[in-house]
């Protein structure tokens, strides 16, 4: 597989993760059923925000590489001017976190960057 194609893979595998609102967070990387603070890659967690996804996804596919990849391209879909890992990871997260910032808007944010890579992928050189 090649590059674009492992972050594609890991967004898509990252949204499923948190397709439904209860499994969805702000704030925290992860909880566990009581509600507490737990890692991403923690067994026990059942709920994810969406970089805490994309870490708990990459770590159980063996897609770390990709993770770095996937956040900058959503970091672009939120803003076209996200450059590197650190900025895109923090602009992700406050998008997450924002009060705002609803399930039904991180769902989308997911979409338009799969369909972007994947319009990227075809495009010729």
């Amino acid at each position: 597989m090649s590059k674009i194609q492992d972050t594609i893979r890991l967004l898509k595998a990252a949204k499923r993760r948190i397709r439904y609102p209860s499994r969805w967070v702000r704030c925290l990387y992860a909880v566990n059923d009581d509600n507490h603070r737990v890692d991403p890659e923690d067994v026990t967690a059942v709920a994810w925000c969406t970089i805490g996804a994309l870490r708990n996804t990459a770590y159980r596919l063996k897609l770390d590489y990709a993770l770095p990849d996937a956040a900058i391209e959503l970091a672009r879909t939120i803003d076209a001017y996200a450059a590197d890992q650190d900025n895109a990871v923090q602009m992700v997260q406050e998008y997450n976190d924002a009060p705002s910032t609803g399930h039904n808007d991180v769902m989308p944010l997911f979409d338009e960057t799969i369909e972007r890579l994947q319009q990227e992928e075809k495009a010729p050189c």
